[in-house]
Order: C-alpha cells, then structure tokens, then sequence
C-alpha cells in the first residue's frame, strides 16, 4: 500500500518541533512565529494552543512533572505549566539565557529535543544566508547551565539519535547536509563530525530541517523548501526514498500513533505567496502520513 498524507490540522505561520507524548496520545508542536505551543489530540482531532511570550523555538515535556515543558523562548530556556486547554500559560520560569553577548538581534533558539537519556540539546541561528555563522549547539545540564559543543552554526536545525545515545545525527541546514558525529553519553562531548549526507551532491533543491530515526535505525529528513520528507540510510549515506508532501515549507518530522507506525509532518507558511497559495492551499498545515510500513520512537521527556 502507498503512503497517505492527509491534513490533519489547520495552517500555521511556522510549524515546527513535532514531539509525540505516548502517555496522553497527543502530539505537541509549536508555532515558532505565531509564539504557541499547540497540543493535537488525534482521538478527538482537537488541537488545542497556549500563546507565549516570544518566539518558541521548540518545546518538551519534563519527566515526570504532568504539564511542565521545557521550552526555548528567543534566547532563554524556560519552564512552562500549561494544562493543554488555556489560552496562557500558568507558569513561565526561566531557567538560563545563552548568547547573551552576541550583539545580533535576529540570533534565537531554533530546534531542540530530548536525547535518549533525556537530556535537552538545542540549538540557535540567526540570518537566513549561506555563510552566517552566529549559531550554536548547545546541551542543558541537570544543574540548568548550558554547555556548548558546536560554534560557527548556521541555521541549527535536526536532531536525532542512535537508541544508545552514542550517535547523534545533526543538521546545520545552510550547510545544506546532514552530519553524523559520536557522543559521550556521559560528558555530552562531540567528536568525528562529518557529513553523512549532501542534499546538493545528491542534486536535492532545498534546505535539511527535522528530522527523526525509525526503528530501522533510518533517518527521515523534512526538506525546506522542498516540498519532501528523505528517507536516508546512515549505513551507506545514500537516499532511500521520497515523501512527497503538500507544501512547499516541510519543517520537521516525528512518528506517532498508537503503533507508532504514523509520521507527522510540520509545515510552515512564512513565504506563501497568493501563487504558492493557490498551488498549495494547505501550506502550514500538520499532516500524518499512514501506510509507510515502517515504526519509530515516542518523544523522549526531558529530565532537567
């Protein structure tokens, strides 16, 4: 059977972060742009959302604190209580503020997760052109500091892991690739980075984004600009297969449902112009993807 993709929320500015919670069968999201974090239950097909204080880059539920996620909010990481269903948060706290130094006023926290061992890794950009370089990658401690492990980022972008922990695959997407290095699981260094996949040599138009890793150990590659979702295999780095989604703008992936067999796809709308519009109407939307035959991981809960 062919892969379905269907629509399953309305458009959004800038969908990002996919992150499937198992215990409440929902899957959380962010408007980077439209400063919310938005909750999809499919049971229900409700989607319900918390407006915060600026753009969130990306957000987590913390082990074992019911309604508290960690969130990165422009520079700050910050804890949030939301109960799912209000307007406005209970509670923002913030927990630390990385790059406070850097003088560029466009520099913010873009994508981030929660590493298998729970461990929140993130990172940042700011101009959207080949060649900057005032990103980060950076991890948070049990002890709320942040550590970095990567500079001269561009556009810090996916993340995903071997179930081990010991590899991290990594996008920096003005890079246009996908890179591969090794982690030590306790210290959170990084070492032997190289690239494992080149969107380019592979004659692919559009910029890396999410990402995520089947139970295959094959990696799903969301395609800025693109309009695709790659299927990529570490082993060899060669591409796999196509996805071919409803929008132009695919941001980020993450298996979810019951079995866990269903991909979620967010897309944004930040260059739908009325011709885009009229070629994808749906442009911004959430959409699951069935039938590919193929299961992942639940999102991982951060401990902090």
């Amino acid at each position: 059977m062919a892969p379905v993709v269907a629509k399953v929320c309305e458009p959004v500015t800038l969908g990002e972060g996919p992150h499937w919670d198992a215990a409440s069968k929902s899957l959380y999201y962010v408007d980077i742009e439209g400063k919310k974090l938005m909750k999809y239950v499919p049971a229900t097909k409700e989607r319900t959302a918390v407006t915060l204080d600026d753009l969130v880059g990306f957000a987590v539920p913390v082990d074992g604190r019911p309604n508290v996620f960690v969130a990165g909010l422009k520079r700050r990481i910050v804890l949030v209580t939301w109960d799912g269903r209000s307007e406005t948060p209970e509670i923002v706290e913030n927990l630390l503020e990385v790059q406070k130094d850097v003088k560029v006023d466009l520099l913010r926290i873009n994508d981030g997760k929660a590493d298998p061992n729970g461990r929140i890794w993130a990172g940042t950009m700011s101009r959207l052109e080949v060649g900057a370089e005032d990103g980060v990658l950076f991890y948070v401690s049990q002890d709320r500091k942040a550590h970095v492990r990567q500079t001269n980022v561009g556009l810090s972008n996916g993340l995903a892991w071997t179930p081990d922990g010991k590899t991290m695959y990594y996008v920096d997407s003005l890079k246009k690739s996908v890179d591969v290095m090794s982690v030590d699981v306790t210290s959170g260094q990084i070492s032997d980075r190289k690239t494992l996949f080149s969107l380019e040599a592979n004659g692919i138009h559009g910029f890396p984004d999410g990402m995520t890793i089947d139970t295959e150990g094959k990696l799903w590659v969301a395609v800025y600009d693109g309009a695709k979702v790659l299927r990529i295999d570490p082993a060899t780095g060669t591409l796999m297969s196509t996805l071919d989604i409803p929008a132009p703008e695919v941001t980020s992936v993450a298996f979810g449902g019951d079995k866990l067999d269903e991909l979620y796809v967010t897309t944004a709308a930040m260059r739908a112009t009325k011709e885009v519009r009229e070629k994808y109407p749906d442009a911004g939307a959430l959409f699951r993807v069935t039938g590919l035959g193929v299961k992942g991981y639940a999102g991982v809960a951060a401990k902090i």
